[in-house]
């Protein structure tokens, strides 16, 4: 098809085989369901319906989006391991407060 439109050969084959099933490239290269790109365009509600089901899969994050989620992520997760350790200085502070309170019972009936 492209040589029988320009009269050349296309030599850029192997990136078109690496890119053919990428979402943005199938979201070009797809046919519309129905109506033109530009009445897609004329109408921004129901680009956004439209264009989940093209290709069959979702864009994929931005850097930004993606940073933003692996710093959200990395947070969650210091606040987990602190979490974890103040529960676990708790319980062994009130282990040791028993003991304490034990011990000063026990000193409390010796001297009597």
């Amino acid at each position: 098809m492209y040589t029988e439109r320009t009269g050349k050969k296309f030599e850029l084959e192997h990136w078109y085989k690496m890119l053919k099933n990428q979402p943005k490239w199938r979201a070009i290269c797809d046919p519309p369901k129905s109506g033109s790109r530009l009445s897609k365009r004329s109408n921004p509600d129901t680009e956004e319906a439209e264009d989940e089901g093209v290709g069959g899969s979702e864009r994929p994050d931005g850097w930004k989006v993606a940073k933003r989620r692996m710093k959200e992520k990395a947070n969650n997760t210091i606040v987990d391991l602190v979490t974890t350790e103040l529960k676990e200085i708790k319980s062994a502070n009130t282990n040791m407060n028993e003991m304490f309170k034990d011990f000063i019972i026990t000193a409390k009936q010796e001297k009597a």
